[in-house]
């Protein structure tokens, strides 16, 4: 099981959307980044995905992603696999306000 290094909890941090900004892409492209092994990141304990400002300066860079980027980011996908599993949303009723029924 790949570990976090501990370098990264104590240094500073960007999300996504800053992360998007200086790369000039979208958010989801920086998630599967995260996802794909790309670009290293952690997970607060909310949840949201922080990347360090070293994982981004190195893939400014154009150096290789370190091997254990692959492993964590599997981690990662088996443990939130089940909470944002594709249509989970489908179980949620919505209502028409208005217009043709």
């Amino acid at each position: 099981m790949a570990e976090i290094p501990t370098h990264w909890l104590h240094e500073e941090t960007l999300g996504p959307r800053e992360v998007g900004k200086i790369f000039d892409v979208d958010t989801r492209t920086v998630s599967r980044w995260a996802l794909n092994g790309v670009i290293g990141f952690f997970r607060t304990p909310h949840g949201m995905r922080r990347y360090p400002v070293c994982e981004v300066k190195r893939l400014m860079a154009g150096q290789p992603a370190p091997d254990y980027l692959k492993e964590l980011a599997d981690q990662d996908r088996k443990i939130y696999k089940d909470k944002w599993q594709t249509g989970w949303h489908r179980d949620v009723k919505v209502q028409r306000i208005g217009g043709d029924e």
